[in-house]
């Protein structure tokens, strides 16, 4: 009987599975376009910290993802979303 093993070392030595630069690209990837969509929101949210350093930086790293959401029009299609969702939430019959 084959004895119990660590699935992650069994699987590279038959070489599948991805790669850890693979994996932190993926990653990468996903937190910038949810920043794209969020960006409005992010920017609105570092306005609202209180004044000082923390806040300086944050604001000059959203406001150009702000503004990439806002020329690509990924932060529309966020509003679009959260409007179908209230419509649909309005629309259904309470019981």
């Amino acid at each position: 009987m084959k004895e119990m093993s660590d699935i992650g070392a069994e699987r590279r030595q038959q070489g599948h599975g991805q790669t850890i630069i693979r994996t932190a690209a993926a990653v990468l990837c996903f937190y910038v376009f949810a920043g794209l969509l969020n960006g409005e929101a992010l920017r609105h949210d570092v306005e609202l910290m209180p004044y000082g350093g923390r806040r300086d930086v944050c604001v000059a790293l959203v406001k150009p993802m702000a503004w990439l959401s806002r020329v690509t029009y990924l932060g529309s299609f966020r509003s679009w979303i959260e409007k179908s969702v209230r419509k649909a939430d309005m629309a259904a019959p309470n019981p």
